[in-house]
């Protein structure tokens, strides 16, 4: 556990955070300023949008391998995470959270007496893109402010 706090890895730790910190804080940013009234705190912890956070999680995490590590296992290793994390984030939190939208539709269309479905959107291309680059940026500035480039 000390080993995660050590100087050697907090460029990598700093990247993980800077990219989900600048990433939530967008996507706070943009429903603020959409909504202007009725946010609420927890509005912080939205999900789905742009950007997508998970990518800009997992990308950061990708990208401070590679400038830490250069092209080893572990880096292979985040690629393959990183695909998986993309890839559910475009396919299946998408359909998801179409399926919810269409639920709740149906409930009002037909005057149910039934709860609305929580859902949450997923993610489009164009929020996924956001996501990396705010990730791989993350990770530079990381890098560049400890020294490490």
């Amino acid at each position: 556990m000390a080993e995660l706090f050590s100087p050697a890895a907090q460029h990598v730790l700093f990247a993980i955070i800077f990219a989900g910190v600048i990433s939530q804080g967008l996507k706070f940013l943009i429903l603020y300023r959409a909504k202007k009234k009725n946010i609420h705190l927890w509005d912080i912890f939205v999900t789905g949008e742009f950007p997508s956070t998970h990518t800009a999680l997992i990308s950061a995490l990708a990208t401070a391998v590679l400038l830490d590590e250069g092209a080893s296992n572990l880096f292979m290793h985040t690629i393959v995470l990183s695909i998986i994390i993309i890839t559910d984030a475009l396919g299946v939190r998408r359909t998801s959270g179409e399926e919810g939208r269409a639920i709740n539709k149906i409930i009002r269309m037909q005057k149910l007496k039934l709860s609305p479905v929580h859902y949450a959107l997923g993610h489009t291309p164009r929020d996924v893109l956001g996501g990396l680059v705010i990730g791989i940026l993350s990770a530079l500035a990381a890098f560049k402010l400890f020294g490490v480039l």
